[in-house]
Parts: C-alpha cells; sequence; structure tokens
C-alpha cells in the first residue's frame, strides 16, 4: 500500500499544471453542485411548510421591481400612487394584504446586527402568534412620533440578553432612535415573510410606521412605501389571477405594475429584470456543462498519462506489483485529486450554510457525485488496461530490464 501511495504522489508531481486546473475544476463542480441542491431543498421544504400550516387559503410574496424606470417612483409626485395602491390593498374584499418586510437593525450599545422583520397592524391577527412575555403593538404604536421609543417584540433567542423593558440605541433603517422591548415571543414560533416560513427565534419585530406628513418621509429618506406594499397577500386565488388583480389596481391607478406576484407566469417584467427561477436554471445548466467538461478532461489527463507511462507500469508489473496495484496507481492520483477536490468544495460549502442558513447536506451527496464524475473515465481506464498484455507491450517497445 506504501509503495502504491507514493507512485501515485509522484504521478500527481509529474503533472502540476493539469493537476491544478483538474483540482480546481472539480472543487467548482462539486461545492456548486452541493450549494445548488441545498438550495432546492431549502426552498422546496419552507415552501411545503407554508402551505401545510396555511393550506384554507393561499399565500403569495409580493416582489416589487426597480427596474425600467419605476425608481422614478421615489419622487415625490408619485409618493401618493404608491400610499393609494397601498389604500386599495388594505381595503380589498378579494385579497388580505399583510405588510411584512425582513432589514437588518444595528443595536449600537453593543455594536451588534440583528435580523428585524417590520410588521403591519394585522401581521399578527393573520398569523397567530403566541407571545412568551409582554404584549403585541397596540394602533398608535405604528405612527411615528418624533422623539417617542420605538416598541420591539424579540424571538425567543434574545431572553437572555434583553429584558423587558428596556431600552436601547438602534439604527433601523428608517432612522436612528431609541427602541424599547414590551414582548418576547414564545419558542419555536413560525415567521412568515417573503413567501416562506422559519422559526422567530431569532428575528426582531418592529411595527411598519406611518408617517403623518409627507415631508417626513423624505427626511427619513427611506423607500417605506416600498417596504409596506411588498409584503405578502393571502387569498384564494391562483398566482396567475391574484397578478391580474394586482395589474387591475395599478392600472386603474395609472401607474406601471412594479408588484408582481413570486412565480406567477403572467408578469409584465422587463427584460432586465431576471427572476430567481431563471437564474438557478442557468446556474444549473452552467454546472452540468462544467461536470461533462471536467469528465472529459479527465478521460484526456488519464489517456494521456497512460500513454505516457505504459512502460513505467510494465516495469511495476514485472517488478512485484499485482494487477490490482498497477490499477491503482494509474488511477490512485485521480482518485487523491478528488478527495482534495471534496474537501475544498466541503469548506466552502459550510461557509454557504453560515451564511444563509439552508440546509446541510451529508457526506453521501460527495461520495455519489465524485463516483458518478469518475464512472466514464474508469470504464474507459479498464478498457484501455485490459486491451493489451503488458508483457507484450514490452516486447513491442524493445523494452529490456
Amino acid at each position: 500500500m506504501k509503495k502504491c501511495l507514493a507512485e501515485m504522489i509522484l504521478s500527481l508531481k509529474k503533472n502540476n499544471g493539469m493537476v491544478w486546473l483538474l483540482l480546481f475544476l472539480c472543487t467548482l463542480c462539486f461545492g456548486g453542485s452541493k450549494i445548488l441542491y441545498s438550495y432546492t431543498i431549502t426552498v422546496r421544504q419552507e415552501s411545503d411548510n407554508f402551505q401545510k400550516n396555511y393550506t384554507e387559503q393561499n399565500i403569495y410574496d409580493i416582489v416589487c421591481l426597480f427596474d425600467g424606470g419605476y425608481e422614478d417612483y421615489e419622487r415625490r409626485e408619485n409618493y401618493g400612487k404608491l400610499a393609494e395602491w397601498n389604500r386599495v390593498m388594505h381595503e380589498s374584499d378579494i385579497v388580505t394584504f399583510v405588510e411584512v418586510n425582513k432589514q437588518y437593525f444595528v443595536e449600537l450599545d453593543r455594536d451588534r446586527s440583528y435580523e428585524g422583520l417590520y410588521i403591519g397592524k394585522n401581521y399578527f391577527e393573520v398569523f397567530s402568534t403566541d407571545l412568551a412575555s409582554g404584549r403585541f403593538f397596540e394602533e398608535e404604536e405604528f405612527a411615528y412620533e418624533e422623539g417617542k421609543c420605538m416598541p420591539v417584540i424579540m424571538g425567543a433567542a434574545h431572553q437572555g440578553e434583553y429584558k423587558l423593558g428596556e431600552r436601547f440605541q438602534a439604527k433601523t433603517v428608517f432612522f436612528q432612535t431609541e427602541v424599547c422591548v414590551v414582548g418576547f415571543v414564545e419558542a419555536g414560533e413560525i415567521v412568515c415573510y417573503n413567501g416562506i416560513m422559519v422559526r422567530a427565534d431569532d428575528y426582531v419585530f418592529f411595527p411598519m410606521i406611518n408617517f403623518p406628513e409627507m415631508e417626513e418621509i423624505e427626511e427619513a429618506d427611506s423607500k417605506l412605501m416600498y417596504m409596506k406594499n411588498s409584503g405578502i397577500v393571502k387569498t384564494g386565488m391562483s398566482k396567475t389571477e391574484t397578478q391580474d388583480y394586482f395589474y387591475q389596481v395599478s392600472d386603474s391607478l395609472l401607474m406601471p405594475g412594479i408588484y408582481v406576484i413570486a412565480g406567477a407566469e403572467n408578469q409584465r417584467i422587463p427584460g432586465m429584470v431576471i427572476s430567481v427561477q431563471k437564474i438557478m436554471q442557468t446556474i444549473r445548466t452552467m454546472l452540468i456543462v462544467l461536470c461533462v467538461i471536467m469528465v472529459l478532461l479527465l478521460i484526456f489527463y488519464l489517456s494521456r498519462k497512460m500513454k505516457k507511462n505504459w512502460n513505467y507500469y510494465s516495469i511495476l508489473f514485472l517488478l512485484g506489483f499485482s494487477q490490482r496495484e498497477v490499477f491503482s496507481v494509474m488511477l490512485g492520483d485521480t482518485v487523491l485529486l478528488l478527495i482534495a477536490a471534496n474537501l475544498l468544495a466541503e469548506l466552502c460549502f459550510n461557509v454557504w450554510v453560515v451564511f444563509t442558513d439552508s440546509l446541510t447536506v451529508g457526506v453521501w451527496f460527495n461520495i455519489l457525485a465524485s463516483l458518478i464524475l469518475l464512472f466514464v473515465p474508469f470504464l474507459f481506464s479498464v478498457r484501455s488496461f485490459k486491451k493489451k498484455d503488458l508483457y507484450q507491450r514490452i516486447e513491442e517497445e524493445g523494452s529490456y530490464l
């Protein structure tokens, strides 16, 4: 075994350039495939959980498009149309509109960043949530008053860090202000936003405030109405029907259809806007092409190495190496290369999981991917190895010991 390992390492050193290229491409293939698979099963599980908990009606995520000149709606004269769209949605008998938007905020005293969820008045009515202690937001707390402490409801994970009634300075998406803790969510409660369901333990709930005067929203320099309108809707209609209703509202207000239902097939999406589905489909296609290139490069690498080292393998055979050991030397360096690539890919994948909270995927994925990638080169090597008798090969080349 030791002599086989030494020969494998020697073979890798002889082909430095090709080895580094294969290592990079293999890492990209394994890491990219594992991340894509993790993303797919995470989205599928979140979607299944969402539908399982709210099967009586459909719940859709509202996406705001900023492309195609829609950013002009941040201008003062267009604010009224966005506010009117918000009013129509809230008064609708066809859909139940819920304001909810995820934004980070910084707790200045501890200099730490948290995930904040800004919610509308009816959020806790539509999505029933239990509190471990404290109270829910009150009606008047959704109206902005300068100098007034902003209430927050914290997830269960923050209960050891903060106390009920505690106040601290925070930099929110709107402005820097004092906030006070008025409640803690029960451990294991579910939070709903962007068409997904996740545990609420790590989140901090803020009231989606209303500014009484237009001038104050300008002073805050925020995209408040974009945040308020990019919420979720609960309805008995399909995605296509809901999207048609959105366009009817937008058209009646003489404004572009900048709010779309995620996944609806009848969206009026400008050419520059690319959906997440299209991005993931492109990435999937690129990974398939990359894997095909990888297999071809492995075949080329093995073919070139075997053609160049036939006499060398013959000598190893005559020096006492068994047929299995000679075959191990031929493919062993490739196996070592794939092991190194899998370790690097696993490192990249773990970083991805930490930063995205995606589902983890076991080592079985690496093993299966390696076997699939090696299948064609393995068959090619076996066929080439058994095609010619090694003793005969030495005689043909006129090599003598």
